[in-house]
């Protein structure tokens, strides 16, 4: 089916949020980064930034708010908004079919979703 192989093929929400939340990290290590978490109620390890920065973690959306105060008080920038741990173009994969990052990041944000 074409549907199969487009998604097979189509990077997943877990993969941009890893890769956004690497790139904001920055020089700062894994365990840092696990700290701040820790200090937002999340029980994570040097291992559990890994996995999310792999995208082998599929967080929820409370996981991408604490995340986001996380990595916001790790930066100094309390500004930090959970839309910027999925910036990025194109397609994502979704049970049943894939959707557009610009239409997720509408979705966390205060703008109206339009399809």
């Amino acid at each position: 089916m074409a549907g199969d192989h487009t998604e097979a093929h189509t990077r997943t929400v877990a993969a941009v949020l890893g890769t956004n939340v690497r790139r904001l990290r920055g020089e700062h290590t894994l365990a840092d980064l696990a700290r701040y978490a820790q200090g937002w109620g999340l029980n994570w390890t040097t291992g559990t930034v890994a996995n999310v920065e792999s995208g082998r973690s599929s967080p929820t959306v409370t996981t991408i708010y604490l995340l986001t105060l996380a990595l916001g008080d790790l930066l100094d920038r309390p500004d930090l908004a959970p839309t910027e741990l999925l910036q990025g173009e194109g397609p994502v994969a979704v049970p049943g079919g894939e959707v557009d990052l610009a239409l997720l990041r509408s979705v966390l944000s205060d703008k109206r979703v339009r399809r």
